[in-house]
């Protein structure tokens, strides 16, 4: 159920993981995934965080901070069937919240709270929402009164070559650590593109800089190939869902009459995918302290079962 807000008057230590991929510690993780630039990538984050859990069998609770227009996770999971957002809060203006305690408490008091949560949970903040999020977590003494975040993972998200969005990012992770003094802050530079053997990438002079401030930095390359722009993309099929496909699937749905692909052509485009899916989620783990899932090749069969096709169509 989306809640229309109304107008009115420091690093913990890395815990270990069992082979389900939960922390050995039992204790639940609060994933904060930040953007105070918008067109990074902050949701595409997400929803890779959505899969990784997915992959996992663990159940994961999301919530929501969006303007109206952009609400990508939601449209993610109503097209995977899975539960709507809780809280799904529409944010209001910038201007609209600029000197207005009451619309800012109405705003970020349910994020905060759900940041409290004794389970699972992802929190996709917008971009227009991350500096109100952090500058009210402190007003509220957040930080405090949740032993200092632990058991929070922040993921603040920047694009390769944006300067803009890397000073942003060092921003919101630097409010972060100063906030949440016990949780961990990770910066994700999203549009990383390597060279053949992988030795340099677009993306370096900003993780330099970044590391300075955030407990690490992670990058996400941007090489899925076409099953990402036309399944994720354009179709709002999650991630996890484009994975479990076979590939008569993957050709159905990247076919057309006029111009069919054959299985060959989309077991290359499948085997594409999957190998970029498996490393990101691999890498997000580690900073997540979860255990990575067993990767798998076009035309295995996946441990869950899955109406991918279907939700694609």
């Amino acid at each position: 159920m989306t809640r229309k807000v109304e107008q009115a008057d420091g690093d913990h230590a890395s815990a270990g993981t069992d082979v389900a991929g939960n922390s050995s510690s039992g204790s639940p993780l609060r994933v904060v995934v930040l953007a105070d630039k918008g067109g990074v990538g902050k949701t595409f984050v997400a929803a890779l965080v959505w899969s990784l859990f997915e992959e996992q069998g663990r159940t994961l609770r999301i919530a929501e901070a969006e303007r109206p227009t952009e609400r990508k996770m939601t449209e993610l999971l109503k097209k995977a069937d899975a539960p709507a957002p809780e809280p799904s809060v529409e944010l209001p203006s910038e201007q609209d919240l600029a000197g207005n305690p009451r619309l800012k408490a109405a705003a970020f008091g349910p994020l905060l709270q759900a940041m409290r949560a004794n389970q699972d949970i992802l929190i996709d903040v917008a971009a227009g929402g991350t500096r109100g999020l952090l500058d009210q977590a402190d007003i509220a003494s957040h930080g405090e009164r949740t032993d200092g975040g632990r058991g929070m993972v922040f993921l603040v998200v920047a694009k390769a070559e944006d300067i803009t969005s890397a000073l942003s990012a060092e921003a919101a992770a630097a409010k972060a650590r100063s906030i949440y003094l016990n949780a961990k802050v990770v910066v994700v530079i999203t549009h990383v593109t390597h060279d053949r053997q992988r030795r340099t990438n677009n993306a370096a002079s900003v993780a330099d800089k970044l590391r300075q401030t955030a407990s690490d930095v992670v990058l996400i390359d941007y090489n899925g190939g076409p099953l990402v722009g036309e399944l994720y993309g354009s179709r709002n099929v999650a991630f996890h869902d484009i994975a479990a496909m076979s590939i008569d699937d993957a050709a159905d749905l990247l076919g057309n009459p006029g111009a069919p692909i054959d299985e060959d052509e989309a077991a290359i485009f499948l085997g594409e995918y999957l190998r970029w899916y498996f490393t990101s989620l691999r890498d997000l783990a580690a900073r997540l302290d979860m255990s990575a899932p067993a990767a798998r090749r076009p035309g295995a069969v996946p441990a869950r079962p899955t109406a991918a096709a279907g939700r694609a169509a």
